[in-house]
């Protein structure tokens, strides 16, 4: 077993000899603390580890002891989050390790830390750690701690998905034993009873996913995320995916008129909220509606800008690269620095991708006939 000895110096005053009066207690109450743990014995690769324990069982002193704590407040209050990050950084590197965490909203990206909800600021963080840490073992103190448990959970899967495919190092230092199947970190050190362990491969817990169609107007929750204007054209047809009953996803798509092919439908508007990013609920959501409208001999298509949604179609299966689209001219009204214009602020580059996939009868069916289907990521 390794001992820990936590000393700590204090001022002695008049109350501070009364309570030692009161239970009896020497000098070293309350100066001295012993913490004892089994050895890391961190003799295999790894890339995440968890010291998970209770408020006041040490975990904290262990892992700056071992590890040392990584700083991840931003001390930036009108800076936008992607002026947080080196500066060699390229943009399009921030974004990406953005999204790759899961936080994928555009609009959000442009939003100083203090105008970010707890969630948000969460990634941002640990993002940020990541990035400026990058050939460091991160240690996250009180990982989690401030955000619902909720986001608690997919926060933590998308940050050890990034961390396993960039192969860095991430210690995370929580009080939550919930997260731990979401993180599946290689290695665990519990301080309830001071025991290492080395990880034995699980399966993430299933999200049950629940898309039906909906009123256009439960748009307005969705759209100030969306990176596009907030109009919604007026013949979309309308879907949302809800997530233990909670509304996680926007997805908008109508006919289309097409000289090659009869039965074009194009997806305008898909958006997931920050809550739920980073649980490939979008690939999901387009891949159900993809394989229900090809049943019914309909091709769905969509044209995106996103870095993170062109990422997920081009590694999937499902879907095939159409086209590469031109910059537009609304994105360069919006973003453009007109006192200092950069040749990336200019152009957005969009590609298209069509939905060939398999066809799915069942959930063809139960889009047409039944008001929801029922689906697992």
């Amino acid at each position: 077993m390794t001992v820990h000895k936590l000393e700590s110096v204090i001022k002695v005053s008049s109350r501070v000899m009364q309570v030692r009066g009161m239970f009896d207690l020497d000098e070293d109450h309350g100066t001295q603390t012993f913490i004892n743990h089994e050895e890391l014995n961190l003799n295999k690769p790894w890339n995440v580890g968890l010291i998970v324990g209770p408020s006041g069982s040490g975990k904290s002193t262990v892992a700056a002891q071992l590890f040392g704590i990584t700083e991840t407040k931003p001390d930036a209050s009108e800076t936008a989050v992607v002026d947080l990050f080196p500066n060699e950084l390229t943009t399009d590197e921030i974004t990406g390790l953005l999204t790759s965490v899961g936080f994928s909203s555009p609009p959000a990206w442009l939003r100083p830390p203090n105008a970010l909800s707890i969630g948000e600021r969460f990634r941002v963080e640990t993002a940020l750690a990541l990035a400026t840490n990058k050939n460091k073992i991160v240690c996250l103190d009180e990982f989690t701690s401030v955000v619902d448990r909720t986001v608690a959970q997919i926060g933590s899967h998308a940050v050890a998905k990034h961390v396993r495919r960039t192969d860095q190092q991430l210690v995370a230092v929580s009080c939550h034993y919930d997260i731990a199947e979401w993180l599946q970190p290689d290695w665990t050190l519990d301080m309830v009873n001071g025991q290492f362990s080395w990880r034995s491969v699980q399966p993430r817990p299933q999200v049950n996913v629940e898309i039906s169609r909906c009123h256009r107007d439960l748009w307005k929750s969705f759209s100030r995320h969306h990176y596009l204007s907030d109009n919604l054209a007026f013949h979309c047809r309308t879907w949302v995916a809800t997530v233990n009953g909670i509304p996680a996803a926007f997805l908008g798509e109508m006919r289309q008129p097409h000289a090659n092919v009869k039965n074009y439908r194009r997806c305008s508007r898909i958006v997931v909220t920050p809550d739920f990013q980073g649980l490939g609920l979008g690939r999901v959501f387009l891949d159900t509606l993809g394989g229900a409208y090809k049943e019914e001999r309909e091709l769905l298509t969509i044209t995106t800008s996103h870095p993170g949604m062109i990422g997920t179609l081009n590694r999937s299966p499902n879907w095939a690269m159409s086209s590469k689209g031109h910059n537009r001219q609304s994105f360069r009204k919006r973003y453009q620095k007109t006192d200092n214009p950069v040749t990336a602020f200019n152009k957005r580059y969009t590609l298209s991708f069509q939905y060939m996939g398999p066809a799915n009868q069942e959930h063809h069916d139960q889009l047409l006939g039944k008001p929801a289907v029922n689906t697992r990521l």
